[in-house]
């Protein structure tokens, strides 16, 4: 939040899920050094015992995502 002055935002379209984990389906907006951001990302999640346990991050354009924070 610090980098884009407050300007990240997260928008939730979907969540898929059950007992074993799911995946969360969100666009990304931010504006950064006079640049603006806007990338899909899919969260995969591994649920053990009730707990989130590991998340893994699947950028659409990571490239895009990547040369936004340089």
């Amino acid at each position: 939040m610090e980098l884009t002055g407050g300007t990240l935002r997260v928008h939730s379209l979907d969540i898929l899920a059950n007992e074993k984990g799911g995946v969360w389906l969100d666009p990304l907006t931010a504006e950064r050094n006079g640049r603006k951001l806007d990338v899909r990302l899919a969260l995969h999640v591994t649920i053990r015992d009730g707990q989130i346990v590991e998340g893994v991050d699947h950028f659409h354009q990571e490239h895009v995502w990547d040369a936004f924070w340089v």
